[in-house]
């Protein structure tokens, strides 16, 4: 919600088709998460409510939620690849929003995440002989 809040103000129910969009449903997300999260960002200082539209609450992202999300994108994912992996997420929606900091650099593909996706015996469930 950080990276779709950094292209500027939203309410809830915004961020909720946005995100959709985003993730080409891959991680369904309902409005009450949606309001929850909002109240836990806000909570924490990367959010802020900036007044309203149509009766609902706009929030924008701080610049401690940009920092946030910079820290996020570069932070190497470690665990195996599954439909609902982070490193999709992040991928997926730095892509739909278009979300760029030129301060992360371009790091080898190694080094930006470390996962492990079985292959050969793994993946037919045979135990590896690596």
């Amino acid at each position: 919600m950080l990276t779709l809040l950094s292209q500027g103000p939203r309410h809830g129910y915004q961020l909720k088709v946005e995100f959709d969009r985003a993730t080409g449903g891959a991680w369904p997300l309902n409005f009450g998460q949606v309001y929850t999260t909002l109240q836990r960002l806000d909570k924490a200082g990367l959010v802020e409510a900036v007044g309203s539209e149509n009766d609902k609450n706009l929030y924008s992202i701080t610049d401690a939620g940009r920092a946030d999300i910079d820290q996020w994108l570069a932070t190497p994912v470690t665990q195996p690849l599954a439909t609902r992996d982070e490193l999709s997420i992040k991928i997926l929606v730095a892509v739909a929003t278009g979300y760029t900091n030129p301060g992360l650099g371009h790091r080898p593909t190694a080094q930006r995440h470390h996962c492990h996706a079985p292959v050969g015996d793994e993946a037919a469930g045979r135990p590896s002989v690596r």
